[in-house]
């Protein structure tokens, strides 16, 4: 299978991953009323492409023939950069002008770490580049929604990770080493749309020194991994299906999940960086340089909607020809 259908994306999430809202343990995301909010915000990656009028934005046809997802093939133009800001502009014009998909963090943070390791490699000889391409070829057989996790905790700020007190979990961290994996313990924070994601790949959130090597560390996992749970946002004084009083929030949430890593298995071929404190830097860095083209791309269609709002209450109002209001507009 390479592409996935709406429907299998939300089969794909009853998987008995671990997730918590107010208080309370989450049977099923796709059916509880406020995370659906954010699953069906999610699933509009599927839906836009099976739409005809936008399949050939979102589906790539490989080489070999195989229809994947545009946004799991490496970008190596300027050209696949401009398609993938008119994909995510599509789907904010579908999705109130906010950030909307799948997809939408997580391939930054893939296409972050190809950068670094074959810098890694280049200088250190290890051999991460090739887990990640062995990674990328997953993503695309497979069509997963996919998270960014990089933002710890971080406890006391005037302590480096390793000097934290009264214990050393408030950023990620290595705590055993073996032969076929790691297993990583601490916690990420405003990790959004994770409860409505397959995959999720985790960044060093600041450049480490060689004191800090456990907490250099990179990786995919699962969210259903076993250790892994999941904290959403509440949503406090929303009346879930109210478009009427709340027609934004009532419409859009992202779940911005803090995420307890309690002694979580990743898979050696899954890692990405295990100690390299050189590069932690670099990972959080080259992320946030493919993020700020993501994150440009649907501040347009954003800027759309308000303008356009302003300008139907003009009319309302009769002011539409007004010169200062004209100006501003």
């Amino acid at each position: 299978m390479a592409l996935k259908t709406p429907k299998q994306y939300l089969e794909s999430l009853k998987d008995g991953r671990v997730v918590y809202f107010s208080g309370q343990k989450v049977a099923d995301v796709t059916k509880h009323p406020s995370i659906k909010v954010c699953v069906e915000q999610c699933a509009i990656d599927y839906v836009l492409a099976e739409d005809p009028k936008f399949r050939d934005l979102f589906v790539e046809k490989t080489a070999d023939g195989d229809l994947v997802p545009f946004v799991y093939v490496a970008p190596k133009t300027s050209q696949d950069l401009l398609r993938r800001r008119q994909l995510i502009q599509v789907a904010a014009r579908t999705c109130f002008g906010l950030p909307a998909g799948a997809k939408f963090t997580g391939i930054d943070g893939l296409n972050a770490v190809a950068v670094v390791c074959r810098r890694m490699d280049k200088t250190l000889g290890t051999k991460y580049a090739e887990r990640v391409d062995n990674y990328r070829e997953f993503l695309q057989k497979t069509d997963p929604a996919i998270a960014l996790c990089m933002t710890d905790v971080k406890g006391d700020r005037s302590l480096r990770p390793s000097q934290q007190q009264p214990h050393q979990d408030y950023y990620l961290r290595v705590v055993e080493r073996r032969k076929d994996g790691i297993v990583v313990r601490g916690a990420k924070t405003h990790i959004s749309l994770s409860p409505s994601a397959n995959e999720m790949i985790v960044l060093p959130t600041r450049r480490m020194t060689a004191q800090d090597k456990d907490y250099a560390v990179s990786f995919a996992t699962t969210l259903n991994a076993r250790g892994i749970t999941m904290v959403c946002t509440s949503r406090d004084g929303i009346e879930e299906g109210n478009y009427f009083d709340y027609p934004l929030n009532a419409s859009i949430y992202g779940a911005d999940a803090t995420i307890i890593f309690d002694d979580v298995f990743v898979p050696i071929e899954r890692v990405f960086m295990d100690g390299e404190t050189e590069f932690s830097g670099d990972m959080a860095y080259m992320f946030a340089n493919f993020h700020r083209v993501s994150a440009d791309s649907y501040k347009y269609p954003e800027l759309e909607i308000l303008v356009g709002a302003a300008m139907l209450m003009a009319e309302y109002n009769g002011l539409e020809a007004a010169s200062h209001v004209q100006d501003k507009l």
